[in-house]
């Protein structure tokens, strides 16, 4: 099992993305917002567990305890899990077969409590 803490709110996947026009195409793309978070995250996750875990024939458990702020934000894990995969700690969020979130409130410490285990 693997399990840390990324100290930081995480924005709502969904409602983190801005449309932008370069030379005459529209692109969605994250916003600012989600950008900071995501570059956050990938400065505190640590290499020894970049292990890329999870593949067709191990499928991962993924057990978020997300820390608000405040009690408006919806819970969504998406955006960690994209972050999980491009720092490496997961080969592909396509394998995470098993997904358990809760909603917590700290005003003092919002963040992302990650347990990932291989559970086949």
């Amino acid at each position: 099992m693997i399990s840390f803490f990324i100290h930081g709110q995480p924005p709502r996947k969904s409602n983190s993305r801005r449309i932008v026009r370069n030379g005459g195409k529209v692109r969605v793309i994250k916003s600012a917002q989600a950008l900071a978070w995501v570059s956050s995250a990938l400065d505190q996750i640590r290499p020894e567990d970049c292990q890329g875990i999870g593949s067709a024939t191990q499928p991962l458990r993924a057990t978020f305890h997300v820390y608000y702020e405040t009690r408006r934000p919806d819970l969504s894990v998406e955006l960690v899990l994209d972050t999980l995969q491009a720092a490496g700690v997961i080969s592909d969020d396509r394998h995470v077969y098993e997904c358990h979130a809760f909603k917590w409130f700290s005003k003092e410490r919002p963040g992302v409590y990650v347990e990932l285990e291989v559970i086949g």
